[in-house]
């Protein structure tokens, strides 16, 4: 519940600020991605229901019930259809909603920073004042993010762990080399290759969401130092004092969010996950095949 307030006093700060600098928030990513929080659970469930049959449907029966539930001879796959969705539906559906939501987030943060640098070149007159002014704008975004890093940085640490876990699992089962001793089901094929595809986008999605997130703070600095510039080249020698012990009051580092702090989000991330994924899926399925 606590954090379910966090996040909501999260949406709207990012919302005021964003009114502030004249941010545009795209309705349609809104849309989209309650589209894809509703769609992704549907075909999940859809790829399994419409592939099996009433012998594969009554294992998964005696796996899923531990042998303790018995249903009439021919209503076995109705009754499972029935089930994946409690089955599947809450850990899809919630994982996609949480990569959702963090996307939007870092979307609309991204968004709020571009026009935060855009205003910066326009500042004029450019003196102490407005300096000062743009300044403690950026401690405001800075206090969002940090916001945001404390709201959902471990629900995406659980989320991307779960892409990533995913990513190998189905890497493994689909086995493109041949070097599995144990192929996949024909029944699951549909299935692993949906959640293959859908944990690799959500992965690249998030991570490339957030990193813009840093690219954008850092691109804030810069266009901080060089306003500086301006107005010490443009200030009186007495007020040069001054106005460096007002930068060095509100300067802020450039932000970079993590996944509860085990990893930073950077767009360097993407090959050496990718690749530690299926470099260990490959060297298992070696194992296996001797």
């Amino acid at each position: 519940m606590a954090n379910r307030k966090h996040v909501s006093t999260l949406l709207r700060n990012i919302y005021n600020l964003g009114r502030d600098v004249n941010a545009k928030f795209n309705q349609v990513w809104i849309y989209a991605g309650a589209m894809v929080i509703v769609t992704v659970p549907v075909l999940a469930w859809l790829t399994i229901v419409l592939s099996i049959d009433e012998p594969f449907c009554q294992n998964l029966l005696v796996y899923y019930g531990l042998n303790l539930i018995h249903v009439s001879e021919g209503q076995n796959c109705n009754f499972m259809r029935f089930l994946l969705i409690f089955i599947q539906f809450p850990v899809i559906s919630m994982n996609t909603a949480t990569a959702v939501l963090y996307v939007l987030l870092c979307c609309f943060s991204r968004n709020i920073l571009k026009e935060y640098l855009s205003n910066g070149e326009k500042v004029s007159p450019l003196d102490c004042r407005s300096f000062k002014r743009y300044l403690i704008f950026y401690e405001q975004i800075f206090e969002v993010l940090s916001s945001l890093e404390a709201s959902l940085s471990f629900p995406i640490l659980l989320t991307v762990s779960n892409n990533c876990a995913f990513i190998f699992y189905c890497f493994m089962a689909l086995d493109p080399f041949g070097k599995s001793p144990w192929p996949l089901a024909e029944h699951f094929y549909n299935f692993t290759t949906l959640t293959f595809l859908i944990s690799l986008l959500s992965f690249l999605c998030v991570t490339l969401a957030a990193s813009s997130v840093g690219d954008e703070t850092k691109n804030a600095k810069q266009i901080q130092e060089k306003l500086l510039q301006r107005v010490l080249a443009s200030t009186r020698k007495p007020d040069r004092d001054e106005l460096m012990v007002l930068f060095v009051t509100h300067k802020r580092p450039a932000f970079t969010l993590t996944a509860w702090g085990f990893f930073t989000f950077t767009k360097g991330l993407i090959l050496p996950a990718i690749g530690s994924i299926s470099t260990f899926s490959l060297l298992i399925l070696q194992i296996d095949s001797k």
